[in-house]
C-alpha cells in the first residue's frame, strides 16, 4: 500500500512539473528589476512606520523630505498600507520644496475617523482608536499646515470590507462619505488644508509573478500586461463619485489628486514606463510608478502650503 501511494505521489508530481514547464526555481533567477521590486516590497513590509498595533509611530523614524533639527513638520501624510507607495515621491517633493512631512500609516486602516471596520481582522482591530488618535494629534500640533490622505478606497466602495458605527453593515458607503466628510470638515475648520489622493489603478492580477514566469520561460511579458480596462474605469467612477460627495462644499480647502490622470490614457493604464515596471506587486506602485504622480502631487502640496501660510498670516496680522 505504501509503495502504491509513493507511486501515485510521484506520478502526480511529475504531471505538475510537466504542466508548469518545470519548476521555476530550477532555472535562472528573475531579472534584476524583479529582484529590486521584491526588495522594495520586503523593505516596505518591515518599515517602522507601518503600524500593526494601535499606537502612533515615533516621529524621528517617519519623517520625509527636508531634514528637521527639531523633528517639526508642516505636512502629514496619513494613509493605509496600500498608500505607503507614495512615500518616495513625497520625500522627493519635500526635499525640492524645503518641507518636512511625517508619514503615519496603519496596515488595513484607511484614514477615516469615528468608525469601525468589518469584518474585524487583526490588522483592523484597532483602526478606530488609531485613526481617532491621529486626528487628535494633528489638531493639537500648530506646525501642521497640510494633511495628505491616501488609501485603497475601492476596498470600501466594492464591499471588500464595511464601515460600521453600530455593528450594522447597512449603508456602509453612505457612512464612508459622511464620516470622511466630517473628518475633513474638522481639519478645514482648524485651518489645515487637505489633499485627497483618489484610487490608484489596479494592475493585472499576479503581474509580477506572471512576468517572472515569462522571463524564465523566454515568453512574451506583454501578455502579462493585458488589463481589464472596463473594471478600472468602473472602479474609478465609483470611487470618484463617492469622494466628490465627500469634498462637496470643502473645496478649494480640500484638493483632489487623481493617479489615473498620470498612469492612464485613452488606450488604457500603463504597467511600464521607460522600460521600468510601475508596480511592485498586485496592489502597490513601485517607486518609479509613484514618481509618475509626483508632478500633480507637488503642485497640490505647493499650492496648499502657500494657501495655508497666507491664511495664518492673515489671522496673525488681525
Amino acid at each position: 500500500m505504501v509503495g502504491l501511494e509513493v507511486t501515485i505521489l510521484f506520478a502526480g508530481l511529475g504531471s505538475t512539473i510537466y504542466a508548469c514547464n518545470g519548476f521555476p526555481r530550477r532555472g535562472p533567477d528573475a531579472s534584476d528589476s524583479i529582484k529590486d521590486l521584491r526588495r522594495e516590497a520586503e523593505a516596505f513590509q518591515v518599515s517602522p512606520c507601518l503600524v500593526r498595533g494601535g499606537t502612533l509611530p515615533g516621529v524621528n523614524h517617519c519623517l520625509l523630505g527636508a531634514p528637521s533639527a527639531k523633528s517639526e513638520y508642516s505636512v502629514v501624510f496619513w494613509r493605509d498600507s496600500h498608500a505607503a507607495q507614495f512615500a518616495p515621491a513625497i520625500d522627493d517633493i519635500g526635499h525640492h520644496l524645503g518641507l518636512t512631512a511625517r508619514e503615519i500609516t496603519k496596515a488595513g486602516c484607511p484614514p477615516i475617523t469615528g468608525v469601525d471596520f468589518f469584518p474585524v481582522a487583526n490588522d483592523r482591530r484597532e483602526c478606530r482608536a488609531f485613526n481617532d488618535a491621529v486626528l487628535r494629534s494633528v489638531l493639537a500640533d500648530g506646525h501642521i499646515q497640510v494633511v495628505i490622505l491616501s488609501a485603497r478606497w475601492d476596498s470600501i466602495v466594492n464591499g471588500t470590507y464595511f464601515l460600521t458605527d453600530n455593528g450594522s453593515r447597512e449603508d456602509s458607503e453612505k457612512l464612508f462619505v459622511e464620516s470622511l466628510q466630517k473628518m475633513l470638515t474638522s481639519l478645514v475648520w482648524s485651518g489645515r488644508r487637505v489633499i485627497l489622493v483618489t484610487q490608484v489603478p489596479l494592475p493585472p492580477e499576479n503581474l509580477i509573478g506572471c512576468i517572472t514566469w515569462a522571463q524564465f520561460n523566454h515568453g512574451d511579458e506583454r501578455a502579462c500586461e493585458i488589463t481589464n480596462q472596463a473594471k478600472h474605469r468602473e472602479t474609478e467612477a465609483r470611487v470618484n463619485e463617492a469622494l466628490l460627495k465627500v469634498v462637496t462644499g470643502l473645496q478649494p480647502n480640500v484638493q483632489i489628486v487623481r493617479p489615473f490622470s498620470s498612469l492612464c490614457g485613452p488606450l488604457g493604464c500603463n504597467v511600464r514606463a521607460a522600460g521600468q515596471l510601475l508596480y511592485m506587486d498586485d496592489v502597490h506602485l513601485s517607486p518609479d510608478g509613484a514618481r509618475l504622480v509626483i508632478g500633480d502631487l507637488e503642485r497640490s502640496i505647493s499650492s496648499q502650503v502657500t494657501a495655508a501660510t497666507k491664511s495664518r498670516n492673515l489671522v496673525t496680522s488681525n
